[in-house]
């Protein structure tokens, strides 16, 4: 599975942003094949392999800049992510798009970013759900930083605070589901 540059761009940008003194120790922290698509400069329209590009360097950021706490630091991750998109490809949607728009195009925005796996919506009136779907088990890190990247994306597109949650389940042998709600009042 491969994530696309984008995302590690993103990680860049939060960490030159929100922990400028940590970058040199995340860098020299990250083991040598993924230190090198770093030290190479990302390329945002390129495909990396996404234990190696994506999880990894999301882990040590949680060592090094959140005492450990790697799902607090995907979450954010996610969140700044989420920010990051719409003040660049995505700034459209902060104009013109609707709750219902996002959902409604939620795979095709999931397909700019990884390689496998899909979404699904499913629609509760005020309670929006989607599935994804299509990751092995150890990429439940990922699951985490869509939840984040969901609550900074529906939060804005609704102009006011959105509720996320989100729950990984085993599916099969090898494989895991991310269940993520995003609930809101009278939209």
């Amino acid at each position: 599975m491969e994530i696309k540059g984008t995302a590690l761009v993103s990680t860049l940008h939060f960490l030159n942003e929100k922990f400028p003194d940590k970058y040199d120790e995340w860098l020299q922290s990250l083991p040598e094949g993924t230190k090198k698509f770093f030290d190479d400069g990302i390329m945002a329209g390129t495909w990396y392999p996404i234990v190696e590009a994506y999880i990894v360097p999301t882990e040590i950021i949680g060592k090094i800049c959140f005492d450990g706490d790697v799902e607090k630091a995907a979450y954010e991750l996610g969140k700044y992510s989420g920010l990051d998109a719409l003040k660049g490809i995505y700034k459209i949607f902060v104009k013109i798009a609707s709750m219902a728009f996002v959902l409604k195009r939620l795979k095709s925005i999931f397909a700019t970013y990884y390689s496998n796996g899909t979404v699904e919506t499913i629609d509760k009136g005020n309670v929006k759900y989607f599935k994804v779907i299509g990751f092995q088990k150890g990429h439940e890190i990922i699951i985490t930083r869509i939840a984040g990247w969901a609550e900074a994306l529906f939060t804005v597109i609704a102009k006011k605070p959105t509720s996320i949650t989100h729950v990984v389940k085993e599916i099969e042998e090898d494989f895991i589901e991310g269940h993520v709600e995003v609930k809101w009042d009278n939209l």
